[in-house]
């Protein structure tokens, strides 16, 4: 018998276990969003996972995780970042993944070392855009002509 395993998906059972519980969270700032593959159609069974910022700057506060709905939707409630601050950072687990796949979203004039790091041609997949005053729109696109851009996390 061997111990090497293999990376393999039999899920994603990520709807089941958040019946336990998931966090929209409660800041002034509302992030909501679509995650997508390649052709465009909704991923209905993908989690979301950010970590936002504290009002001190620091990533890390409040954890929060949403399942994808029927439409690929999710929604955050998140803190109100520091200028230049991404939104959140975030991490997706979708079926066909065998990793999660880690990225940031950002609003638009963000000054962010990770932001500017990005190809200029790129950067357009990691801003969302404004729908009022305190409420972002993004989406997750996982391959295709305006992937998402993903970084590898060390």
């Amino acid at each position: 018998m061997s111990n090497v395993t293999s990376s393999q998906t039999i899920g994603p059972f990520f709807h089941e276990a958040l019946k336990w519980g998931n966090a929209v969270g409660n800041g002034e700032i509302e992030l909501q969003g679509r995650i997508v593959d390649g052709a465009g159609n909704p991923i209905d069974d993908a989690m979301i996972e950010v970590w936002a910022n504290d009002v001190a700057g620091v990533a890390g506060f409040g954890l929060l995780r949403q399942p994808s709905d029927r439409e690929g939707r999710f929604v955050f409630r998140l803190p109100k970042p520091n200028a230049g601050q991404p939104l959140a950072h975030v991490c997706v687990f979708a079926r066909g993944c065998f990793n999660h796949h880690f990225t940031a979203v950002f609003t638009s004039g963000s000054d962010h070392p990770l932001l500017n790091a990005t190809p200029a041609a790129r950067r357009d997949t990691l801003i969302a855009s404004a729908n009022g005053a305190s409420s972002f729109v993004w989406t997750i696109r996982m391959q295709g002509e305006s992937e998402t851009v993903f970084f590898e996390y060390q």
